[in-house]
């Protein structure tokens, strides 16, 4: 499981319990790095929104990950005894005080809020290797005992980088971050309360007779209403996460406008230009960075000299849109690919190869493209984890 150790202990004699004030915290930190995640992705012109090609197929996924990374959890924590005194000394600051719904709470901030960061904003520039080592490093603990721990933040990483990179998005990863936390924590609690014979409800018990009748034969049998209008009351952190949290997407959407432009950028020198157009033609026709009405194809002209012999180019496209993340998930938009099918115009020569690449882009499903920020990169082959891989970029703009 995928959580942060404190550096330093909670004081025991406290009246609030301590797992309470540590869910309370790591709340408003994992709120404050979805924040960041955001701004991150909007002034790299990113969505780190972006839930992938579908849905439905990324949720499902996200969920058999879990089933897997809960059930190889269980299996090591009972063959290495150094998980289980490690799962002893940090019970009393997580699980033991905490209720189920601020475990619950802290399993989806936690999910969501490093999966927005890490898959959302650092890999798509960093890739998916030091990513994944940035995620085991934010999972050190303050011994060496610890390095099981990390080791596995490091293994999680790499699983959750593939699934963001295998579904095209954000949802596959989140979900199976989510759900593995939230099982590991919710069996983690249970299994602590079997272990010491604790109730969760102490007012169930029974008041045994000799007590009964040293208070005179007289029993109060009504409940204990003074702490339910507190306990029904939303905790302070979690109206501060929900206020971060949308003060995130307000800076993001923002910084997503101020940032976003049509142009080009072009960073191999065998590029020498890349067109957009709604035009399907041998050469580039003019250059077209808005897109009004209905659009079905968008061709990208890429315009070469001297490409290496044998080299080919791959295609890449993000959007970016106004809608939020739920109207995303509950109506999800068309499926965009790029199609690289399409008649090149080169000539060989004792230097490579020049002429024109075309790529078209549309949806899968024949439907318009739907309207939108798009921004596509042409990458190398076989070096499409790095920033340096990007030959050029091409931003427009369709407007439906």
């Amino acid at each position: 499981m995928q959580i942060v150790s404190p550096a330093v202990p909670f004081a025991t004699s406290s009246p609030e319990p301590v797992g309470t004030r540590f869910v309370r915290l790591a709340v408003v930190f994992y709120t404050a790095l979805l924040l960041v995640a955001v701004v991150l992705g909007a002034l790299g012109g990113r969505n780190v929104f972006v839930l992938g090609d579908s849905a439905v197929f990324a949720f499902s996924w996200g969920a058999v990950t879990a089933c897997g990374t809960v059930a190889f959890g269980i299996g090591i924590y009972r063959l290495l005894p150094v998980l289980r005194r490690i799962s002893d000394e940090l019970a009393p600051l997580l699980v033991d005080g905490a209720r189920v719904r601020d475990l619950v709470l802290l399993s989806v901030m936690s999910g969501v809020g490093e999966e927005a960061f890490f898959r959302g904003a650092l890999q798509p520039v960093l890739g998916i290797v030091a990513t994944s080592l940035l995620f085991g490093a934010l999972h050190v603990g303050p011994h060496r005992k610890y390095l099981v721990w990390t080791l596995w933040a490091v293994g999680a990483g790499f699983l959750f980088g593939a699934l963001y990179e295998w579904t095209g998005g954000l949802l596959a990863p989140a979900t199976a971050h989510v759900l593995h936390n939230t099982a590991t924590l919710l069996l983690w609690k249970r299994s602590r309360r079997m272990r010491s014979g604790a109730h969760e409800d102490e007012g169930s018990r029974e008041i045994p007779e000799k007590d009964v009748a040293a208070r005179g034969g007289r029993i109060n049998v009504l409940p204990n209403t003074t702490t339910k209008g507190t306990d029904r009351r939303w905790p302070l952190y979690v109206l501060v996460a929900v206020v971060l949290a949308a003060l995130a997407l307000s800076v993001e959407a923002f910084l997503r406008t101020e940032t976003f432009s049509v142009g080009e950028e072009i960073a191999s020198p065998v590029v020498r230009d890349v067109t957009v157009s709604a035009e399907d033609s041998l050469y580039p026709p003019p250059d077209e960075g808005h897109f009004r009405g209905e659009v079905e194809t968008v061709f990208v002209y890429l315009s070469v000299e001297e490409l290496p012999t044998g080299e080919d180019m791959e295609a890449r496209v993000e959007r970016v849109t106004s809608e939020s993340m739920f109207s995303l998930l509950f109506s999800p938009e068309p499926v965009i690919g790029i199609l690289d099918e399409q008649e090149d115009q080169l000539s060989s020569g004792s230097n490579g190869a020049t002429g024109i690449l075309k790529f078209a882009l549309e949806t899968k499903s024949g439907e318009p493209i739907p309207p939108g920020d798009y921004t596509v990169e042409i990458h190398s082959p076989g070096t499409g984890d790095g920033a340096g891989a990007v030959a050029a970029r091409k931003s427009f703009v369709v407007e439906g």
